[in-house]
């Protein structure tokens, strides 16, 4: 079986082999199921993301959220604890800066007040590749299990918010092979729809 690193080479150059038209075209479609989702409309606190390179773009759900008077976050790099990350709360027009991964982040202080992770309902994350037992292969940092691992491994499923994977349908794998800090989706999305594990 090859490695999750082989995994992730492989993956990334499958993506980089479609155009940044045909993904901009699967991001709208997969923008509309996420708005027509029950997930969507009945939740209020959400964290969404910037893509980078021919990720899903979630920018079509900004202004659908804040015209449904819902609260959004995005994701910035933590300054402590190092590797993980805080999110802050992005309203339209909220001045922003690249980070070291050339990855828009909202400006804000170094003791900007950052938000609990129990307090979001959902958390919308990018990835590189997924398969059907709901695990995420993501780009290798360790951002996203570092900074849900304390809320996952210590709350109650009510304390929790829902943790989605944004991708397309040739992201996923057979099996991508696991490790003990992993934590895994409770959803997919992707053009072809929702998909619950």
């Amino acid at each position: 079986m090859p490695t999750r690193e082989q995994l992730r080479i492989e993956l990334k150059q499958r993506r980089d082999q479609h155009s940044e038209t045909e993904c901009e075209k699967l991001s709208v479609s997969i923008c509309e199921h996420i708005r027509r989702s029950k997930l969507f409309i009945n939740r209020q606190r959400l964290a969404l993301y910037y893509s980078v390179g021919n990720e899903v773009n979630l920018e079509h759900l900004f202004h659908y959220a804040w015209a449904l008077n819902k609260t959004l976050f995005l994701p910035v790099l933590s300054r402590f604890p190092k590797g993980h990350l805080w999110w802050i709360q992005y309203i339209e027009n909220t001045p922003m800066y690249l980070n070291r991964y050339q990855i828009p982040e909202p400006v804000h202080s170094g003791h900007a007040r950052r938000t609990k992770l129990r307090s979001l309902d959902v958390v919308f994350m990018p990835l590189v590749g997924f398969d059907d037992k709901g695990n995420r292969l993501g780009m290798g940092g360790g951002f996203y299990d570092r900074s849900l691992s304390r809320c996952f491994r210590q709350s109650t499923t009510w304390h929790r918010p829902v943790r989605i994977g944004v991708a397309y349908s040739w992201q996923q794998l057979t099996k991508i092979p696991n490790e003990p800090w992993d934590i895994p989706l409770d959803a997919i999305v992707t053009e072809q729809g929702i998909t619950w594990f």
